[in-house]
């Protein structure tokens, strides 16, 4: 018996350590009445109450239903019905905190029945999956941000596993800047040697330590040059970030390309633009010097004149 006892003791703790990790809580609910009838101290920290305060709170349907967010009340009452009739739910709905808080709550219902297959009660576990909502919008706003590059013709991103030299993954943008499409560029490109024939000869070893300085989880930033499929040298930019993917134990590198072709033409015009400048302002400088001479001479020569009483252009017959 003590024994027992003591099993079912430390399944009570291990439930109680499970609801914590978990942010979940649980509670006994009166299908009859539609009225929480007790619960646990987790379940209650959902709502920021005491056990007391939450029994209070949720003794009616109507009051149930003032804590839901108004935008999921109809959401969650069409759950219940259906919780009524098939003997469980599950439904994810927003609710209010005691201090105004929005959390966000997913809900599993379960019908008990009594010995003569009547419901007598029905039992609820929620769990406080507020951190996974923001989480999971976080992650689809930086996918909006994806997207919203990809729109960006000169922009693309990929990812290339370090250990096999594949591209685990490009984007459309990507293969455009190759001037192909997803599909044929991953079926040309099958090894880092495939990769390294795109690149013009010139960088081509260059870029070949970069990539083998992957392997040691370097990052890399560098600029260079490719050959699309037509022929057209086009100038690159390539960001990368090396990592240890411990998923599939597996080193990767996420990387970003953008077509830099033009702004290389703008800044090679400028350099151009400056050489003329300079060969300008040289000859104006040279110019300058001569006339500055000049007029050095035809000073110190009237000077000259006038100490001996001459005429300047006395000075110049003698």
């Amino acid at each position: 018996m003590e024994a027992e006892l003591d099993r079912l003791r430390r399944r009570e703790v291990l439930f109680e350590a499970t609801q914590k990790i978990g942010h979940f809580g649980y509670c006994d609910w009166d299908y009859t009445n539609a009225r929480i009838i007790s619960c646990t101290q987790e379940y209650a920290q959902i709502f920021g109450m005491s056990i007391a305060e939450v029994i209070e709170s949720q003794n009616s349907w109507e009051k149930v239903l003032e804590q839901i967010h108004p935008a999921d009340r109809e959401h969650y009452a069409n759950s219940y019905k259906s919780y009524l009739s098939t003997g469980s739910h599950e439904v994810e709905y927003r609710v209010y905190r005691k201090d105004g808080q929005i959390r966000h709550i997913k809900e599993i219902g379960i019908v008990q029945y009594d010995s003569n297959g009547k419901e007598s009660g029905s039992v609820g576990l929620l769990q406080d999956i507020t951190d996974h909502k923001k989480r999971e919008q976080n992650l689809e706003n930086r996918n909006v941000i994806v997207r919203q590059f990809e729109l960006i013709p000169e922009i693309g991103h990929y990812i290339w596993n370090i250990d096999t030299g594949i591209y685990e993954y490009i984007s459309p943008g990507f293969a455009r800047i190759f001037g192909v499409s997803t599909g044929e560029f991953l079926q040309q490109v099958t090894s880092l040697e495939d990769d390294l024939n795109l690149i013009y000869e010139d960088d081509q070893e260059r870029m070949m330590g970069i990539y083998i300085s992957r392997k040691i989880s370097k990052d890399a930033d560098a600029e260079y040059r490719v050959r699309q499929a037509n022929g057209e040298i086009r100038w690159i930019r390539e960001i990368s970030i090396a990592r240890w993917n411990p998923t599939t134990r597996e080193n990767q590198a996420i990387g970003v390309l953008q077509d830099i072709t033009e702004q290389k033409k703008i800044e090679q015009r400028l350099l151009k633009s400056k050489d003329s400048l300079e060969a300008i302002v040289a000859k104006r400088t040279r110019a300058q010097k001569r006339l500055e001479k000049n007029q050095s001479w035809y000073v110190m020569a009237t000077s000259t004149a006038k100490l001996g009483h001459w005429h300047f252009d006395e000075l110049n017959d003698v």
